[in-house]
């Protein structure tokens, strides 16, 4: 009996031994089990960022206070900024799925660029309604607000990711106003597919963001 118990000890002593190796050997270094959240990266450091902030001109716009033309002409800026950031991922980001949403990104949204550059051309301001201008511009205080909030690594792809969600959204609820305000047909349409496209490209942001 006394031995039969020995007999135990020593194998269970052999097992922890074992079972002790193996987790040597699979984590050398010994650092913590589990995921690991990357380090933050401050703002003023993250590239990603800068070019968002740099591309910001809304308040040194001059607004007509025709919903039209100052939907048209705040829209075209927005666009512009997020060509700039999708243009950064493809430069330096890796990740297929990133540079492919910035490849369609940044096609549609130059397109829509020269959209809106045809009607401003054509179209001359009337009519005096600021409610759509003021609205814009709560919508883009509100994506500075958002992106001031989010965790940036430096990390190209993550960042890209993390930022063009609220650049994203400041856009549909911009469009959205848009539609409250808005007369041009053309305009309209094209604010419809901005509030569809754009809201589809949250959801596949926040997906990979998930997984990543």
């Amino acid at each position: 009996m006394i031995l039969n118990k020995i007999i135990f000890t020593l194998i269970t002593a052999a097992g922890i031994s074992f079972t002790a190796c193996d987790n040597d050997n699979n984590n050398p270094d010994n650092k913590p089990s589990g995921h690991q959240h990357p380090a933050a990266q401050p703002h003023d450091q993250n590239i990603m960022m800068t070019i968002m902030h740099n591309s910001m001109n809304m308040d040194s716009m001059k607004h007509s206070g025709d919903p039209d033309h100052d939907f048209a002409i705040m829209m075209k800026d927005h666009h512009m900024g997020a060509i700039k950031m999708a243009e950064e991922e493809l430069k330096t980001g890796d990740d297929a799925k990133m540079r492919e949403m910035a490849t369609m990104m940044k096609e549609m949204q130059e397109k829509e660029i020269l959209e809106l550059d045809s009607f401003l051309k054509a179209h001359q301001p009337t009519g005096m309604n600021m409610d759509f201008t003021s609205e814009a511009k709560a919508a883009m205080h509100k994506m500075e607000t958002d992106a001031d909030k989010q965790l940036l690594t430096g990390d190209t792809d993550h960042d890209f990711a993390s930022l063009m969600i609220p650049h994203h959204v400041s856009a549909t609820d911009m469009a959205t106003s848009y539609l409250k305000y808005g007369k041009d047909g053309k305009l309209r349409a094209m604010a419809e597919k901005m509030v569809s496209d754009q809201k589809k490209e949250i959801t596949e942001l926040q997906t990979w963001l998930k997984y990543n």
